[in-house]
C-alpha cells in the first residue's frame, strides 16, 4: 500500500509539474506575443518620427526651392539643398529630377492658392450670412412694429411697411 501511495504521490507530481510546465508555455508565449507587441509598436513610433522628419524635410526643401527658383532658375540642385539644411541624397529621395522639384513647387504653389480661396470664399459666405441676418432681424422687427401699429413709427410708418409687402423674417 505504501507503494501505491507512493506511486500515486509521483503521478500527482508529474501531473502536477506538466500542468506548471503547460502553464510556463503558456505563459512564455503570451511574453513573446507581448514583446513582439512591443517591437512593432517601437518600428510604429520610429516609422512616424521618421515619416515626420521626411515631411519636415520635404516642406523646407520646397519653401527654399520657391525662393531660390524665384531668384534665379539656374540655381543647382544642391544648392537648394544646402540652403534647406538637408544631404542631397535627402533632397533627391524626395525629387528625382530637377523637374519633378519644380512641377512640386508648382502645385504646392496652386495647392496654397486654392486654399486661400476656399478659405477667401467661406469667410464671405460667413460675412454674408451675417449680414442677411442683421438686415432680416432688423426686417423682422420693422414688421413686428408695424403689425402692432406702433407709435413709433407713426401711422405712415406702419401702413408703409404694411404696403410694402413685408412680413415677419423679411420675406415678401
Amino acid at each position: 500500500k505504501r507503494e501505491d501511495a507512493f506511486d500515486a504521490a509521483q503521478i500527482a507530481l508529474v501531473r502536477s509539474l506538466a500542468e506548471h510546465a503547460a502553464s510556463a508555455m503558456a505563459n512564455t508565449r503570451l511574453i513573446e506575443e507581448l514583446d513582439r507587441s512591443r517591437q512593432e509598436l517601437d518600428r510604429s513610433r520610429n516609422d512616424l518620427a521618421r515619416r515626420a522628419d521626411a515631411e519636415q524635410n520635404r516642406a523646407a526643401i520646397l519653401a527654399v526651392a520657391l525662393e531660390a527658383l524665384t531668384e534665379s532658375a539656374d540655381i543647382s540642385l544642391n544648392a537648394v539643398a544646402k540652403r534647406a539644411g538637408v544631404a542631397n541624397a535627402t533632397l533627391y529621395r524626395h525629387f528625382p529630377t530637377r523637374e519633378d522639384l519644380i512641377l512640386e513647387v508648382y502645385r504646392h504653389e496652386v495647392a496654397q492658392l486654392t486654399q486661400a480661396a476656399d478659405d477667401l470664399i467661406a469667410l464671405l459666405g460667413r460675412l454674408r450670412f451675417r449680414t442677411c441676418a442683421t438686415v432680416g432681424d432688423l426686417c423682422d422687427a420693422i414688421s413686428t412694429l408695424a403689425i402692432r401699429g406702433a407709435p413709433a413709427l407713426g401711422a405712415a410708418g406702419a401702413s408703409g411697411v404694411a404696403r410694402s409687402g413685408l412680413r415677419a423674417g423679411g420675406a415678401r
